[in-house]
Order: structure tokens, then sequence, then C-alpha cells
């Protein structure tokens, strides 16, 4: 078994799983999940959204207080004394491509992010299948992604909320990404329809940079869920990728050569998307 300690939000946590889960398979054992970094206190965009899709995996949880919760008394103890009796430990490097990820054997506990194409390679259909976002979807949800599956929209996704104060992830200018990577696929296809998602969907519609070949998805119009709006993301036909696992995910999830993705160049204010592993050869960088 190797169990992973998932951390953040939902597109880290589809990283994480993806990259875990074919390690584990790689091997011929089971993945257990640990939720150790998730309290319930936790704003609901950074809850364990996983659960909602059809993985393949234990989770383990923790009582909300008490000696086992998990931060209690007993818990602690025990991931000091016994847990290195009968685990071994792998982190991952912060933003690295890390060659000892491969040689994860069987009772390690794994922790990292893994936001690179190196870490899903080869492409595992069987694994993403694992990670299908139509379950999380109710039929008013299903209803209109099966219209966004039949049209030719390009979704374009604006990070602002959690980005724009952040001193990694705040450097992209919206307004000017956005407005250049529309100009880059109107030379493509003349005519497209862009589908604006964004966690400051106002923001958006006021922002003066957004013209009538837009529409606008309300965000959470079917629940808290993300994988709701994630999965209406990934219908799209083509995609404008913001600095986020999120719209990346999208465009990963329903992958195919002849799609037109757009990515910023610089995935924070000090790291290059390429030199990350983050650009698909068939992509556009901005």
């Amino acid at each position: 078994m190797i169990r992973l300690l998932a951390a953040g939000g939902l597109g880290n946590q589809l990283f994480q799983y993806a990259a875990v889960r074919a390690q584990a398979k790689r091997l011929g054992v089971e993945l257990e999940i640990d939720l150790l970094f998730y309290d319930p206190a936790t704003p609901y965009q950074y809850s364990f959204w996983l659960e909602t899709l059809p993985i393949r995996a234990r989770v383990v949880r923790y009582p909300r207080s008490g000696t086992l919760a998990a931060h209690g008394l007993a818990r602690r103890a025990c991931r000091k004394l016994l847990t290195p009796l009968f685990w071994r430990r792998y982190r991952q490097p912060a933003w690295t491509t890390d060659h000892r990820f491969l040689r994860i054997v069987d009772r390690t506990i794994v922790s990292g992010y893994f936001q690179s194409l190196f870490y899903l390679m080869p492409r595992d259909e069987a694994i993403l299948a694992e990670l299908s976002l139509w379950p999380a979807a109710p039929p008013e949800a299903t209803e209109l992604a099966r219209s966004i599956a039949g049209a030719e929209y390009v979704s374009l996704h604006i990070r602002r909320g959690d980005a724009a104060s952040h001193p990694e992830f705040g450097h992209l200018d919206p307004a000017c990404y956005a407005g250049a990577a529309m100009d880059l696929v109107r030379n493509k296809f003349g005519r497209p329809r862009f589908l604006v998602f964004s966690d400051d969907i106002e923001w958006c519609k006021h922002s003066g940079v957004f013209s009538v070949d837009c529409e606008f998805m309300a965000t959470n119009r079917f629940g808290d869920n993300p994988a709701i709006d994630l999965l209406l993301m990934s219908l799209c036909s083509h995609h404008i990728i913001a600095n986020s696992t999120y719209s990346w995910w999208a465009a990963w999830a329903q992958f195919h050569p002849d799609k037109i993705c757009v990515i910023p160049r610089m995935w924070t204010a000090s790291r290059a998307a390429e030199s990350l592993g983050l650009v698909h050869p068939n992509w556009f960088v901005l």
C-alpha cells in the first residue's frame, strides 16, 4: 500500500492522485489517501473533493476532536513513534521533477504536489476514468455539460480570488493575458465563442476585456463542488488556461492533439511553465 497525504484544492488533488495512483499501479499495490491536512473548519474550496469522483482508494478520516483527532495527542504520538517503524517517507522536492519518485516502494507515505507532465506520462486513461468529473454533476448540470460538449466553445479561466495578493501567483495580469490569448485564438478560428470561468465573475463582466463573443459561466451555479464547473470547463473544445492547476486539468482531462490550449509563460513570478514541465508540445505559450 502507498499512502498519499493529500493537500490543497481540487486541482492539486487531481495531480496528486494521478501521479501517486500511477506509481501504486506500477507496484501492484493499493492506494490510501490520508486527510491529515484537511481541517473541517477549512474553507470549502480547500475541502477534499476527490471523494465525489470514482477514485479507487481508501480514504483515512479523523474525528473532529479528542485524542484520536488528526492532531490529537494519540495521533501525534503514533506518527512520531510507531509510523517510522512500519512506513518509509517520500517528500517531493518543491517544483522539481524527481526521478526518485519512480523508486517509491510499497508501504511509503507520499507527499508533494507533482505538478508536471513528468508525473503524468505516459497518459493513463484508466486512471483518468477514476477521476471522471461526470459523477459530481447533478442532472441540471449534466444537461448543460452535454450542450457545451456539442458546441465549439473555448474555455477561458480568470483566476483572481486567491491569486491576486499571492507573491508567487499574483504576477499575471489577467486582463492583458486574456486579451492576448483571445486574439491568438481569434486568429486561428476567426469567430470563436469564449466561455469565461472565474472565481470573480463580476470582475470579468465589468472589466471591459471581454466582447460579444464571450459568455460568462456563473460560479457554483450547480453547487459548491468545484468538480462541476471543472467538468463544464473541460468539455470546451479549446482552452485558455490561467496559472492554475484547476484550468490546467480541464485541458488535460479531455486531451486530444488537435485541441488549442494557451498557457501563461510564467506559471509563478519566478518559474516558467515550460521549465516546470507543464507545457504540452502542442500548446501555445504567452
